[in-house]
């Protein structure tokens, strides 16, 4: 019955936000035209409904919401929970940025649905009664191989799976055997599915191109704001490239250093400057006969680099995005409740790096919808990012008593584990995404399901909790 409930609510959901139109966005045109920076299984499956977008959203959310009433299924079959199936169902089938998601031609739609039957295969391996524990494990290596094929971002689900299951089996009492027959049975059908996303590319492609050096130049302009920053020895042409780098980004670096400007545009700004320098910086010089923008390859060294030169300047940033990927939507929150204002730079070229949607927030500042969705999304996103850090801290604690052998593994309730499961692929791939890209709306989504089902658990484990709704260990 919840299962039935909460899916109707999503699929309702999803015709109500978007009327299964496609949601186009700008990455959409590489996926469909299938670039050689794409993996293939997205662009693939797109091209199984001969490239017609209307039948891809209808796919995509059908499996969405497949994937989504067997989790709830199985989350209450298992524990009987109502704080935690209600929980979970409401915020999941109810998030109009996950109805979103599951009609925009992106990757993240089918990603969503991976979450879900990674979620399910946790699930599963909770159940020490279960004899046939090989069953979830490779349900779970199906899913991350299959989110590896659809986007890099998923890649540190891969590693992070592969630590759990050696956790579960160690958890259930069999690591002698056990364990190392789970991690050659998830590593065989990763490579499996690896190779085939391999087939699928190659068969269309000759060579990948790869977006690395795009981003580590991001990486590299922005450590140029840092107060501490240092030239590396380099070449100089490349030396004179890098000053010039430090010269176009100083605005960014003024404002985000005045005490007078919102601490809340500050935030997206940082991120936004990243992106500038992903793809403005190189080329606004180029076009103004600053210097030639570099090879891809030569990009990627100057950017190494100039990470290698500055490590503690580097260290901050990584910390800076990990706060920043939880401050979702800060900048439209302050405007719609603060009156605030954003930034005008000079030159012109790097309000460029200020998305239109918020310019357009900005604008319609005492618009109802905006005040109401910007008021509710970045509270909420903040809270869970506290709550995922108390519940991460708290984990912390529980595993280091078993490390000294102050706790035995075995006496873990399976709640804590599937709490463990989810909180540690959650973080480990915020922390990934912050050191190999940008932050943001579009890879927090896919991990939502994750961090709310670990805060739901967590809860459940407080003594009112636990008075009010006991569960079935």
């Amino acid at each position: 019955m919840f299962a039935a409930a909460f899916t109707c609510l999503a699929v309702v959901g999803v015709w109500g936000w978007t009327g299964w139109t496609p949601i186009i966005t700008g990455d959409s045109p590489s996926h469909i035209q299938f670039a050689a920076f794409r993996a293939s299984f997205y662009p693939l499956f797109i091209a199984a409904f001969g490239g017609d977008s209307q039948l891809a959203v209808l796919a995509q959310s059908a499996v969405y919401s497949a994937t989504l009433c067997w989790l709830i299924y199985v989350l209450h079959r298992r524990f009987n929970s109502r704080l935690v199936t209600v929980g979970l169902g409401l915020t999941v089938s109810c998030n109009p940025f996950l109805w979103a998601y599951s009609a925009a031609i992106m990757a993240e739609a089918l990603t969503l649905a991976m979450v879900n039957v990674l979620l399910v295969a946790f699930v599963y391996m909770t159940d020490r009664g279960r004899d046939d524990y090989l069953r979830p494990v490779c349900l779970a290596a199906f899913a991350v191989g299959v989110m590896a094929g659809l986007r890099p971002a998923t890649w540190s689900f891969a590693p992070a799976t592969l630590v759990m299951v050696v956790l579960f089996a160690w958890w259930r009492g069999r690591v002698s055997c056990e364990w190392m027959k789970a991690l050659v049975c998830a590593a065989g059908v990763v490579a499996v599915v690896a190779a085939a996303e391999a087939a699928g590319f190659y068969a269309v492609h000759d060579k990948r191109a790869s977006l690395v050096p795009h981003h580590l130049y991001g990486k590299a302009a922005v450590l140029t704001m840092q107060a501490d920053f240092a030239i590396p020895p380099l070449p100089p042409a490349e030396r004179e490239l890098i000053e010039r780098t430090a010269s176009l980004m100083r605005p960014f670096k003024e404002y985000l250093n005045d005490e007078r400007a919102p601490e809340l545009i500050k935030s997206d700004l940082r991120r936004y400057a990243e992106g500038f320098g992903q793809w403005g910086v190189l080329p606004w010089l180029a076009a103004e006969g600053l210097g030639a923008e570099p090879v891809a390859a030569d990009k990627e060294r100057i950017a190494w680099a100039v990470i290698a030169a500055n490590p503690a300047p580097f260290l901050r940033l990584i910390l800076s995005r990990y706060i920043d990927a939880w401050a979702i939507d800060s900048s439209a929150y302050a405007i719609v409740r603060h009156n605030a204002k954003l930034p005008v730079f000079t030159p012109p070229a790097l309000n460029r790096a200020v998305p239109l949607w918020l310019k357009r927030v900005e604008q319609r500042r005492g618009d109802w919808y905006d005040l109401f969705r910007y008021s509710i999304t970045f509270p909420a996103f903040a809270l869970l990012g506290a709550v995922c850090l108390l519940a991460s801290l708290r984990l912390c604690w529980v595993w280091s008593r078993v490390a000294r052998k102050r706790l035995s593994v075995a006496d873990l309730p399976p709640q804590t584990m599937l709490m463990t499961a989810a909180l540690f692929i959650g973080q480990a791939n915020i922390v990934f995404v912050c050191l190999a890209s940008i932050p943001g709306f579009r890879y927090s989504m896919p991990t939502f399901p994750l961090f709310v089902l670990a805060c739901l658990l967590w809860f459940q484990s407080s003594p009112f909790a636990r008075r009010w709704n006991p569960a079935r260990a």
